[in-house]
């Protein structure tokens, strides 16, 4: 059996690299070896517990007030040595974070191929989204392997003049999300029993979530003056917060909307609770990428909090609508159509981003290209 390092920090980041680690338990040429960073320390343990995971190293890098650059430079320091004694046959990054750029560079640096999941994600914006659109094309310029998506993300990369080991599976969190919606379906998970009674009792129910750094300070601030609106428009709706940890997040969402009549802010969910309200939830409002990708596979309409987005088949299908938050009043006109006039819930079956087996794909091309060549 030959290690293959997978190096993850982020929540997103676990839940989307879990069922390739779960995959790869099954392969009789590959075995995972899971190195967890700390990007995420709390909400990452959440993660891999969901899934049944133990990182086999914690590098738990994450302090206080710590900036994109020295986390970047301690995860350097400190994964160069650790991939130089496992000896990995490649290191497997996913998405846009500092850990995927660190993972990738200390890769590339001990001449170790570099795996690239969810590879071709592109705004053609190095400010947008910020640091993540230049993590994701440096990445791509050092990979060997491209797991891209989708079609478009494929096409993303070949303007780029990357052709060669390009291979299209779809989305893992998609395996993800409906192997936890099943688990919920089935008793197998449960979810937070004070947002399960929040939940029942809603008879429309709104999920907002956000975090990215593009929307902190006055964008924050509308987004939480577009919710008090449509709160005052729709007598019947129930408004959910998980609030991001973050204090630039924390801070004025709590002094804007806390102790506000049907509006309730949480901490942040752990992942099956977000599935479960993913499923019961009208209308999502979020900036994340993931939930872009989530909320489709369950046939949930999201309102885009961005000025673009890297995931347009989301737009295309009309399972997201960009809502940029330098136009309130575009979010609050869309979130009104939605739940005022009934829209239907997207077709899960159209979903863009796969059908689930992309971890399947995945083990499947890399047992051959191992396999053979190292």
């Amino acid at each position: 059996m030959k290690p293959l390092a997978l190096v993850m920090g982020t929540r997103p980041e676990i839940i989307k690299l879990a069922p390739l680690a779960l995959a790869l338990r099954a392969s009789s040429v590959l075995s995972p070896f899971i190195i967890a960073t700390g990007q995420h320390r709390s909400m990452a343990e959440q993660a891999f517990r969901v899934f049944d995971l133990v990182p086999d190293l914690n590098l738990d890098l994450m302090l206080e007030a710590q900036t994109p650059s020295s986390f970047l430079s301690l995860l350097l320091s400190r994964l160069e040595p650790v991939l130089s004694e496992t000896s990995p046959v490649g290191v497997v990054v996913q998405g846009d974070t500092t850990t995927t750029l660190g993972g990738a560079i200390a890769a590339f640096h001990l001449q170790l191929p570099v795996i690239h999941v969810e590879a071709g994600l592109r705004t053609h914006r190095l400010d947008s989204p910020f640091p993540e659109e230049m993590n994701r094309s440096v990445v791509s310029k050092i990979a060997a392997i491209h797991f891209t998506p989708t079609e478009q993300a494929s096409k993303n990369l070949q303007r780029e003049g990357i052709v060669n080991d390009v291979y299209m599976v779809g989305n893992t969190v998609v395996d993800a999300v409906l192997t936890v919606r099943d688990k919920i379906e089935h008793g197998i998970l449960g979810v937070d029993p004070a947002i399960s009674r929040v939940v029942e009792h809603a008879s429309k129910l709104v999920l907002v979530t956000g975090h990215r750094r593009e929307n902190f300070s006055r964008p924050l601030e509308s987004l939480c003056r577009t919710i008090l609106r449509l709160r005052d428009a729709v007598p019947d709706l129930q408004i959910l917060y998980p609030v991001h940890l973050n204090p630039a997040v924390s801070g004025p969402v709590r002094l804007l909307l806390d102790h506000q009549e049907r509006i309730h802010l949480t901490d942040p969910v752990d992942y099956p609770t977000l599935v479960y309200l993913l499923t019961r939830s009208r209308l999502v409002i979020s900036d994340s990428g993931g939930i872009q990708e989530e909320a489709p596979s369950l046939g949930t309409t999201v309102l885009v909090t961005r000025e673009t987005t890297e995931r347009p088949e989301a737009i295309a299908t009309g399972s997201a609508i960009l809502c940029p938050l330098s136009n309130p009043e575009r979010l609050f006109s869309e979130a009104q159509k939605v739940l005022s006039h009934g829209r239907p819930k997207s077709n899960a079956n159209s979903n863009p981003f796969g059908a689930g087996d992309a971890a399947r794909k995945i083990v499947q091309v890399l047992e051959t290209h191992f396999g053979v060549h190292a």
